[in-house]
């Protein structure tokens, strides 16, 4: 069941679970990701055993090797993250093995060309979070995500997001977080399967 409330903090072990096909099955095929954030999922899901076969995946790619600045369904960026989630986190809910491998995709973005321009503007984690908006238009085609300061908390509104909304991009913002030595608290309103509000606290 879809959890209407999360709070998430660095201990927070999340603990709900769903079938990624049943998320996902409503995102049309034009909502893409930059293919720099396959590689690794690629990378850690065949050293598991995991094939592009065994994944129903709408538009292979061969030999899996996605060009970083080209456009490949979120579907099957979701098929991959989950299944190396779910290899490399295989004791714990699907919902808390996505967050977990999310946590990663910051610095993967940094080690990419684009990252490393935006890093000379980000200078600490509350700058990521006002930013967060403008970093996903740039590397996502579909998803409406917008994020602005609201008194001491950052909110990033999370629209047409086809996909575990409720964890997915909680890993990611905390990925962040982390990468600047920063505290946190994270409280994530889920209004449907596809919109979320997350309201992030930065702790002193």
């Amino acid at each position: 069941m879809l959890p209407r409330t999360l709070r998430i903090a660095r201990d927070t072990t999340l603990a709900h679970e769903f079938e990624l096909e049943d998320r996902i099955a409503s995102c049309p095929i034009e909502h893409s990701v930059k293919g720099m954030f396959f590689a690794r999922f690629v990378d850690m899901a065949m050293k598991l055993g995991v094939t592009p076969e065994s994944l129903s995946l709408d538009k292979p790619v061969e030999g899996a090797r996605y060009v970083s600045f080209s456009d490949y369904p979120i579907r099957d960026y979701m098929r991959w993250a989950n299944a190396a989630a779910k290899r490399k986190h295989p004791r714990v809910a699907t919902s808390e093995a996505l967050r977990r491998i999310a946590i990663e995709d910051f610095e993967r973005y940094l080690a990419s060309g684009l990252g490393k321009v935006m890093v000379a503007f980000l200078t600490d984690a509350r700058s990521v979070m006002l930013r967060s908006g403008q970093i996903y238009g740039m590397v996502t085609k579909g998803p409406k995500i917008e994020s602005a300061a609201d008194g001491s908390e950052i909110r990033v509104r999370y629209r047409e997001y086809h996909g575990p909304v409720e964890c997915y991009p909680a890993g990611t913002l905390e990925g962040a977080c982390r990468h600047f030595g920063a505290n946190y608290e994270i409280t994530v309103d889920v209004l449907s399967p596809i919109d979320a509000d997350y309201h992030v606290r930065i702790l002193d």
